[in-house]
C-alpha cells in the first residue's frame, strides 16, 4: 500500500517542463511506446538531433526537476538540455557496468541536481530517497 500524497500549496507559480517537449504526448511515449523522435516539438529541448532528444526524454526527469525548481524561483531559463549537460559536466549521470562490463545506467545523483540548483544561486540539499523518486 502506498502512502497518501501530500499537497503542499505554494505562495507562488511553479512552471511546468516535461522531460519531454510535448507534454501531451507523454502516456503515448512512455505507456505506449511511441517513438520520441516522432515528437514534433523536440527542438524545443534544446537538443542539436532529434536522436539525442530521444534518448534523454528517458532519462530527464532530474534536470526537468531542476528546471521548474530554478523557473519558478526566478532564475535562468535554461533548456532542458542545457541543464543535463551541466549535470554530465559534473559527472552527474551514473552509469555503471554490470559483471559481464556492459553498461547499466543508474540515472541521477541527488548531489549533483542539487549542486545545478546552488550553481543558479539558490539553496539546496540531496536528499534520500523515497517510493516516488525515479533515481535510485
Amino acid at each position: 500500500m502506498q502512502p497518501a500524497i501530500r499537497i503542499i500549496r505554494l505562495p507562488f507559480y511553479v512552471p511546468y517542463y516535461a522531460q519531454i517537449a510535448s507534454p501531451g504526448l507523454a502516456r503515448a511515449i512512455f505507456d505506449e511506446g511511441l517513438d520520441a523522435r516522432l515528437d514534433p516539438r523536440w527542438q524545443e529541448s534544446g537538443a542539436e538531433t532529434v536522436e539525442e532528444y530521444a534518448y534523454w526524454s528517458w532519462r530527464a526527469c532530474g534536470p526537468a526537476c531542476v528546471k521548474m525548481c530554478v523557473g519558478a524561483l526566478g532564475g535562468e531559463r535554461l533548456s532542458l538540455i542545457d541543464w543535463i549537460k551541466a549535470g554530465l559536466s559534473l559527472g552527474g549521470y551514473l552509469i555503471e557496468k554490470d559483471d559481464q562490463g556492459n553498461p547499466v545506467e543508474v540515472g541521477w545523483l541527488r548531489r549533483t541536481l542539487a549542486e545545478l540548483i546552488r550553481s543558479a544561486g539558490f539553496q539546496a540539499v540531496a536528499q534520500p530517497a523515497t517510493n516516488y523518486d525515479c533515481l535510485r
